[in-house]
């Protein structure tokens, strides 16, 4: 496919569309999106939304499920190699530390203070509450679960309550939905009910909506709602016959829109192949872009 050099007036038209707040504009948010590739090995990258193409982050291993701080500062990932575990680390210098010896985790946010991470353990995980939610002090890295039978977790804003999805145990009894537990309690309360294939649930900045990927057998598209599911926005949809799975919302820092990932096929070589990429949204739904499109492999698992 042909690339052109933007012309002049469209660099104008996208300014000023990033004065009216747009998300998906260049320079719309000055923190890039940090994510994960698969090839040559699991690496972790980040993108800006000024069109560069995407920059490796060069920690060694094979690095998985990467979370960056509420301030931007620090990231949190899963070191899949031998003698690994989760990490924390400085995003632009300094030395990493292992607050965590187990790689069994699905999933990972942090606390608003930064002195806790919340994290999804495998169902087949070690320790009693495999398949459910755990929390980890970075100060000594003492632990204490939360909840079993819940996935994706997603620390609120103001750091009282934790957002997660129905869990994947094949033991697990919960009623699908997106669950609420509030730190220090270990009851975990059924808020969005009634939707098919709720999962990754994330909080807006001020704590106000929450985007939720939504949808069955496979299909999924990214919604934003309130916390008890009312006033739902949906803003991605497919194409008659496009299969697509959109998953992972994140928000941006300012709120002004929604990073996410997408499996999705596409030709290569003449073969149609699936792939992942990451992708932004406004939260109107409008202004789609995919900002992985000419890498290699793409992407997953957003952070912002």
């Amino acid at each position: 496919m042909t690339r052109h050099r933007p012309s002049a007036g469209l660099l104008l038209s996208l300014a000023l569309l990033l004065a009216c707040g747009d998300v998906t504009g260049p320079g719309a948010g000055l923190r890039p999106i940090v994510f994960t590739q698969m090839l040559p090995a699991w690496r972790i990258y980040r993108v800006r939304l000024d069109g560069t193409p995407p920059q490796r982050i060069p920690f060694p291993g094979q690095l998985v499920h990467p979370a960056v701080s509420h301030d931007g500062q620090t990231i949190a990932y899963v070191n899949d190699s031998v003698g690994g575990g989760l990490f924390v680390q400085p995003l632009d210098s300094g030395p990493p530390r292992r607050v965590y010896p187990d790689t069994l985790i699905d999933h990972l946010d942090w606390s608003p203070a930064g002195d806790q991470l919340v994290m999804a353990l495998r169902w087949a995980g070690a320790g009693p509450n495999s398949g459910g939610l755990r929390i980890v002090k970075l100060a000594d890295g003492t632990t204490r679960d939360i909840a079993a039978d819940l996935s994706d977790p997603a620390w609120s804003p103001d750091g009282r309550t934790i957002l997660a999805a129905w869990g994947q145990s094949p033991l697990g009894k919960r009623a699908p939905g997106i669950y609420s537990v509030t730190v220090g309690d270990t009851t975990a309360r059924l808020v969005i009910a009634g939707r098919p294939g709720a999962r990754t649930p994330a909080w807006s900045p001020d704590g106000t909506r929450v985007a939720v990927a939504l949808g069955s057998n496979g299909a999924s598209f990214i919604y934003t709602m309130r916390l008890d599911g009312s006033d739902a926005v949906q803003l991605t949809r497919a194409a008659p016959f496009e299969y697509l799975t959109d998953l992972s919302p994140v928000w941006a820092p300012d709120g002004s829109g929604i990073a996410f990932q997408r499996e999705h096929t596409v030709v290569l070589n003449g073969a149609r192949v699936d792939r992942y990429d990451i992708y932004v949204v406004s939260l109107d739904g409008s202004g789609l872009r995919n900002l992985t499109e000419t890498a290699t492999w793409g992407g997953l698992g957003p952070t912002w």
